[in-house]
């Protein structure tokens, strides 16, 4: 019997764990995007960027090419 309390402890701990993992990333993406929003308005392409993985083959195209 104390195993089976001990389980759905740790289940129930797990579920809220993940919950808040979930509402935590929520925030961080909604955090880049809008400093990408404001980035974008301002002309700052170079801030903009910021919010992607940084890499040599990431690139950005617009209507005049990369």
């Amino acid at each position: 019997m104390k195993n089976f309390i001990l389980l759905i402890v740790l289940f129930a701990a797990s579920t809220i764990n993940a919950q808040t993992l979930s509402d935590n990333n929520k925030a961080d993406i909604l955090k880049v995007l809008e400093d990408q929003r404001i980035c974008w308005n301002n002309g700052d392409l170079a801030g903009y960027m910021d919010g992607y993985w940084k890499s040599d083959s990431t690139r950005f195209m617009g209507k005049s090419g990369i």
